[in-house]
């Protein structure tokens, strides 16, 4: 069992693998969540966090599966609904599989402002299809919505919406329907394209990364007060336990 310092060069390794694949087939990330507010409050890891996590747009992130399914190195492979048993993973992860850790990958869509109140009735209803336990559901309308859209299958849902939003041109950028997990239930966050793009360069523990732009901007959308470190009680690590 590796210890958490231990797990992070392993993850900030992965992310430098992730980088240069990334800078080799011309393909746009940033630095996403716990750790963009890593780089920016920390200049690297949470102290406490076992992750990374990355976003690219649509058009990036078809590109890199189509590409990394053939042209990552031979440590690292791709998972995703099409290739695991595990039924809520709808977005990306790359895995290196030698060593045990992972990085997120979450696609960001790009769409109009009129559209976003329709975007988060889709992903209520998307939600509710993700809890595989459906005999805990007391709503008889929850279980019928869970039924009706895994009979027509989520990952098609998926993809339908998906294309029916995302346009390139639109003016706003919000997290792709595979990336329920992303926000807490609720959690409402789009932001101006140009918040975002052109992306820049930061450090982030001994190397540097893609960021946002206004990183400001999208840190305070997605967490308030972004400098201020969270009660003693609530700074552990959330995916695996250490001893």
């Amino acid at each position: 069992m590796i210890d958490l310092k231990q797990r992070q060069k392993l993850l900030l390794n992965l992310l430098k693998e992730f980088d240069q694949f990334c800078s080799k087939y011309d393909i746009q990330y940033w630095l996403e969540g716990g750790t963009l507010l890593g780089a920016i409050r920390h200049k690297g890891f949470i102290p406490w966090d076992d992750d990374v996590d990355v976003a690219m747009t649509r058009d990036n992130y078809i590109k890199f599966l189509a590409i990394g399914e053939k042209y990552l190195p031979s440590n690292l492979k791709i998972e995703n609904f099409n290739n695991t048993k595990i039924r809520k993973i709808f977005f990306i992860k790359v895995i290196d599989v030698k060593n045990n850790v992972f990085l997120d990958v979450f696609p960001m869509d790009i769409i109009k402002k009129e559209y976003i109140k329709f975007y988060y009735i889709i992903r209520f209803f998307l939600g509710i299809s993700y809890n595989d336990n459906v005999k805990s559901f007391k709503n008889t309308i929850k279980k019928i919505i869970y039924n009706t859209i895994n009979y027509l299958d989520r990952q098609k849902l998926l993809n339908f919406f998906s294309n029916i939003l995302n346009n390139p041109k639109s003016d706003y950028i919000i997290y792709g329907l595979e990336a329920y997990s992303a926000l807490a239930p609720g959690k409402i966050f789009y932001i101006k394209k140009d918040n975002i793009f052109p992306l820049k360069k930061h450090i982030f523990e001994d190397s540097f990364f893609y960021i946002p732009n206004n990183y400001d901007e999208y840190l305070k959308k997605l967490y308030g007060n972004y400098m201020k470190l969270p009660p003693k009680k609530d700074r552990f690590p959330t995916h695996y336990n250490y001893k």
